[in-house]
């Protein structure tokens, strides 16, 4: 993942940010249901958090892509993305 480069550039743009910050709430939770329900990955809950955080993650990537703050969207590995948004957190 390039979230803290498509931080810098990306700058003050708002609606940026706020697909930054639903995808970085979106990432908390699954963090959160993933660490609680270690080894139960098929509960209905667990699918959920999971699916929401990668729509609020598409929705970032591909408003990115249009703004050509990232060149193209690639595959991505969910568990990995929601960790690097525990490292690229920008300040608020």
């Amino acid at each position: 993942m390039v979230l803290k480069a498509m931080l810098k550039v990306a700058g003050d743009d708002e609606r940026f940010m706020r697909l930054w910050k639903r995808s970085a709430e979106y990432a908390r939770a699954y963090i959160m249901a993933r660490e609680r329900q270690k080894g139960c990955d098929g509960l209905g809950s667990m699918t959920m958090m999971k699916a929401e955080f990668k729509e609020a993650l598409d929705g970032l990537l591909a408003y990115c892509a249009t703004k050509d703050y990232i060149s193209r969207i690639e595959d991505y590995d969910l568990d990995r993305a929601a960790a690097a948004f525990r490292k690229a957190e920008p300040p608020f």
